[in-house]
């Protein structure tokens, strides 16, 4: 098959990482696979070599014109001869729709990672509506849908989008590994995120300020990419933009423990990273993370948004270190049942019988 894939956007989150892996897999398995990105900036995730990676010419136009041009632009560049073309966000279902004239006999499918309308929902619940309407109705285009956790495929069919099969999200369990480090101090280190608003990062810090009142062992190791966002965090911390997956391993692995207080995660690749990685894992019930996350088993999961609970929870888990061991060894027996030359299979299976 020549399966081609479409990004509008190719910054380091997990969505083009998932993108990436899932070409890689299928790469492997001999079929022609190509990666159309918006710009000429390169995937900054492993690419197999046999996978093409096609960029296209951005535009200068900024705002809703500029969007669109995306749009477009992403749909010129399919291969006619193109077997399979595959949406990863909102806006690529568009351009997998316009492509379609020129790639005729293609099957197109819509990769949903992410319940994208809540993208578009700010705290005060105002919405940005161009953005959220267009996000809506890209679930209502002619595309075969497919989705990476059981919880959004759930969240789908309440909005009328039934029986929408779940392909679970992987890891490379010999990149993300337990490492040995020596600690530098005797402080704990809790590593965190802070990218969108969803990610609950003022809930962390609103939980920090608990913990800080009882006790001043630990520091914060916030993963990012804009630093400012540290300034709402009033305990030490340090703040790491991981440039490769070296780095994230490493900062996992000299990390106590990964605190995930995600609002909505599609999935949530980063806490079953932790968990390769050897990393006891706190997080919330954000919905993706119910597929491999077991509450007291191999991590603790507390309700979306109690900060006092995420408190509660990390002080457990830096007062008992017997807790930490279990979860240490039962968070790596999770994260080797999601392996993705599996999910490549699964993927090839899914477009071969899709009709």
């Amino acid at each position: 098959m020549k399966i081609t894939f479409l990004l509008i956007s190719i910054e380091r989150r997990g969505g083009v990482r998932v993108t990436a892996e899932i070409a890689n897999q299928l790469a492997k398995l001999k079929h022609k696979c190509s990666l159309i990105v918006a710009g000429n900036n390169a995937i900054p995730f492993p690419v197999h070599e046999d996978v093409q990676i096609i960029h296209t010419q951005c535009t200068r136009l900024t705002g809703n014109f500029g969007t669109v041009s995306k749009v477009f632009t992403l749909a010129k560049a399919v291969p006619a001869d193109s077997d399979i073309v595959v949406a990863t966000y909102y806006l690529t279902a568009y351009s997998a729709i316009i492509a379609r004239l020129r790639a005729r006999r293609a099957k197109l499918f819509y990769l949903v990672q992410g319940y994208e309308p809540n993208f578009f929902r700010q705290k005060n619940m105002r919405i940005q509506g161009v953005s959220y309407l267009l996000a809506r109705f890209s679930y209502y285009l002619p595309l075969h849908k497919t989705t990476i956790s059981h919880w959004l495929s759930d969240v789908l069919a309440t909005h009328g989008h039934h029986d929408v099969p779940v392909i679970n999200n992987g890891i490379d369990t010999e990149i993300f590994a337990q490492g040995i480090v020596t600690p530098s101090s005797s402080e704990s280190v809790i590593m965190t995120v802070a990218n969108p608003p969803n990610r609950g990062f003022y809930d962390f810090c609103a939980s920090m300020d608990i913990i800080k009142i009882s006790r001043t062992d630990f520091r914060v190791l916030i993963i990012g990419s804009d630093p400012d966002v540290a300034s709402a965090l009033n305990v030490p911390y340090d703040f790491l933009t991981p440039r490769s997956d070296e780095e994230l391993v490493s900062a996992y692995n000299k990390s106590s423990i990964y605190v995930s207080c995600s609002h909505e995660e599609g999935f949530g690749l980063m806490p079953l990273e932790a968990m390769s990685c050897g990393t006891p894992v706190v997080c919330t019930d954000s919905g993706g993370l119910r597929d491999y996350a077991r509450s007291g088993e191999n991590c603790l999961m507390v309700p979306v948004g109690d900060v006092n609970k995420i408190a509660e929870a990390i002080i457990q888990l830096l007062d008992d270190a017997e807790l930490r061991v279990r979860f240490v060894e039962q968070g790596r027996k999770t994260a080797s049942r999601f392996v993705w030359a599996d999910i490549g299979r699964q993927y090839e299976k899914l477009f071969l019988q899709t009709r």
